[in-house]
């Protein structure tokens, strides 16, 4: 086992506690066990550590949103289709009371309004990068590997804007 979780090298990060123990005990890594909210945490730390500032507050948003809409702090990549696109894109329409934490890192409540075309979508961008970047972590199309088999952009058309 020890040799097993050797061998996912910095993979490990993205597994959550279930997701470790199904590859222990089955030996091979699905994409219902991915943990899409903790890969999108991830790819946060990584523009943090980059000092990409332009971007981080961006992706910050993405994250926080998807756990809002998801109730959750964890789903499963599996979890991300294009209806669920659609029903979240209703979602960050929709005017609401969000908890985010303050300076203080306390979870203080905000009221918030619901996004406009431009907002929506810079958000759906956003959250398009991060999933192609999960799947260029777990694909590998040269070795034949394809963990994440959908790709749930190519039937949800991000909303045009026109910034005049």
């Amino acid at each position: 086992m020890r040799k097993k979780i050797g061998d996912l090298g910095e993979k490990l990060n993205f597994h959550t506690v279930h997701s470790l123990r199904d590859f222990l005990q089955k030996g091979e890594l699905r994409a219902e066990t991915i943990d899409f909210i903790a890969f999108g945490w991830s790819v946060v730390k990584l523009i943090e550590t980059k000092k990409r500032k332009g971007c981080l507050g961006n992706f910050k948003a993405v994250m926080y949103r998807l756990q809002d809409y998801f109730k959750s702090n964890s789903a499963s990549v599996t979890e991300i289709t294009s209806k669920m696109l659609a029903k979240y894109e209703d979602h960050l329409r929709t005017p609401r009371i969000i908890l985010r934490p303050n300076k203080y890192n306390i979870l203080t409540p905000k009221m918030t309004q619901g996004v406009t075309d431009g907002g929506l979508h810079n958000h759906m961008r956003d959250l398009r990068t991060i999933f192609k970047d999960a799947i260029k972590f777990y694909n590998d199309k040269e070795k034949g590997i394809e963990i994440i088999k959908h790709y749930p952009f190519e039937n949800y058309k991000i909303v045009d804007f026109n910034c005049q």
